[in-house]
């Protein structure tokens, strides 16, 4: 007779609440399990003490570690695992080996448990196919409209087109970078550059297979560049009736490389190393003008000195001011081709 009594008011207390405790008598929810038993008899438990607990409000919402859920499913906690549908290695546990999602204050987690895993999404074609939309696997290159991602692409798009806007798209133009790497849209030109040059320098006729450094110079950035000098050939007056001098330049990673084995920089890529130019005979000017491909690998920007010499004359006294600001005809210029 007192069971049935004792029975009786357990079961009216809880129809008169309509609130189910496990391991609490002081449920905070419709179902409410306190996992360590830590609640309160009476009151609200503390954060710290909710976070074993588990609920389920009439409103039909879970709470994991709270017992005043306020979406379908909530998580107080702020850092860790929230959702695990793997863990790799089973035992022991840890926040980052596991496939799920997880939380990190101000960041919102997906996780997988290591490099050789991947993130797919799929769309169902059919009741037993799938294509897949996109692969970020766990290196972090990422495939558009294919599953198979090369390890060298950061990005591998199949099937479709590449579409960038900010503004500076235009037809016919080059997506281009600067020193940063960020990207934007230029249109197709030239782009010629110029160097600065010095004062010059008197050639003699009798430097045989040696180079004089003219005082002129180019800097080249990392790259390969095509440098063109056009220089005017001249003794200051006319050459004599059977007079000639054929003149050879070069760029020289040093200016006092002036011997014909070591002057031509071995950055010259081009099967002619000298840019060269006659003055006939009879003549007061002439004009010397070329071109050789410099490859600068240096890591660095580089200073290539211009150097002129190895002379073929039957004349006698010099050359003046070669390659330098005086004659206005002179100048070199440099454009980047790769």
């Amino acid at each position: 007779m007192k069971k049935n009594i004792i029975l009786t008011a357990l079961l009216s207390s809880v129809l008169a609440f309509s609130q189910v405790g496990i391991d609490t008598t002081n449920p905070q929810a419709k179902f409410h399990v306190d996992g360590a038993k830590d609640n309160p008899v009476t009151g609200v438990p503390t954060t710290t003490q909710q976070l074993n607990d588990f609920t389920v409000t009439s409103d039909g919402l879970v709470g994991i570690g709270t017992t005043v859920p306020n979406a379908p499913l909530t998580f107080p906690r702020t850092t860790g695992k929230k959702i695990s549908l793997f863990n790799s290695p089973l035992s022991p546990s840890n926040d980052h080996e596991y496939n799920g999602f997880g939380m990190e204050l101000g960041h919102l987690i997906n996780q997988i448990s290591g490099t050789t895993g991947d993130f797919t999404w799929r769309a169902g074609t059919s009741p037993t196919t799938s294509n897949i939309l996109m692969v970020l696997n766990g290196n972090g290159n990422l495939g558009l409209g294919t599953g198979t991602v090369a390890a060298a692409n950061l990005l591998t798009v199949n099937g479709g087109k590449f579409q960038y806007t900010d503004g500076t798209q235009g037809v016919n133009n080059l997506l281009v970078s600067d020193a940063n790497g960020v990207a934007s849209w230029k249109a197709i030109a030239l782009n010629f550059n110029f160097a600065s040059l010095g004062a010059g320098a008197s050639i003699p006729a009798n430097n045989g297979t040696n180079f004089t450094y003219t005082t002129s110079f180019v800097d080249l950035p990392v790259g390969k560049w095509i440098v063109t000098p056009t220089m005017l050939l001249t003794k200051g007056g006319s050459t004599g009736a059977t007079e000639t001098w054929w003149v050879r330049t070069t760029f020289s990673d040093n200016p006092a490389n002036v011997t014909l084995a070591t002057c031509a920089s071995g950055d010259i890529v081009t099967t002619n190393k000298y840019i060269s130019g006659l003055l006939p005979s009879s003549s007061s000017y002439s004009m010397l003008n070329g071109f050789v491909i410099i490859n600068n690998t240096s890591g660095a920007t580089k200073r290539y000195y211009y150097m002129a010499g190895y002379v073929d004359t039957n004349g006698t006294g010099s050359l003046q001011g070669f390659g330098g600001f005086s004659w206005g005809e002179n100048n070199i210029s440099f454009q980047r081709i790769n």
